[in-house]
C-alpha cells in the first residue's frame, strides 16, 4: 500500500505522509530527520511485514555505502518519535530487520479521511 497522503496514527502521534510531518493530536511539531522519516514511510507502506536490513538499505540509501548504524539511527529516532520505548510498535527482528506493528483502530492505525479522534 502506497503511504503517500495517508496518515498514520500512533501513541498520539500523528504522522502525515502527504506533508512529510509529526504532529501531537494538539498539533505540536515532533521531529524526525528526512532519512528517518524515509524509513518510517518504508516500513509503514509494509505495515506487518519484515523488512530486513539490507532491503532497507538497498531502498533508502541506493548506491551508497552506508553501515547497519545509520539504520539503527533512524529506527531510535522513529521510536523515539511515537513513545515506543516498549518496542511494541516498531519490532526488532535480531540479526534480520524490523517490522511496524500498527495498533488496532482504538489505539491509531491508519486515519481515513475524518480524524480518528471524532468517534470516540
Amino acid at each position: 500500500m502506497d503511504a503517500q497522503g495517508r496518515k498514520l496514527a500512533i501513541n498520539g502521534v500523528i504522522a502525515d505522509f502527504g506533508s512529510e510531518t509529526l504532529r501531537t493530536a494538539s498539533g505540536h511539531s515532533v521531529p524526525l530527520r528526512p532519512q528517518a522519516f524515509a524509513v518510517l514511510r518504508y516500513l509503514a507502506e509494509r505495515a506487518g511485514q519484515l523488512a530486513t536490513k539490507d532491503e532497507l538499505i538497498h531502498a533508502l540509501w541506493p548506491g551508497l555505502a552506508v553501515t547497519d548504524d545509520s539504520l539503527v539511527q533512524c529506527v531510535h529516532e522513529i521510536r523515539c518519535a511515537f513513545q515506543d520505548s516498549g518496542r511494541v510498535v516498531l519490532k526488532t527482528a535480531p540479526k534480520r530487520g524490523y517490522r511496524l506493528v500498527l495498533p488496532d483502530e482504538a489505539a491509531g492505525g491508519w486515519l481515513g479521511t475524518a480524524s480518528a479522534a471524532d468517534g470516540r
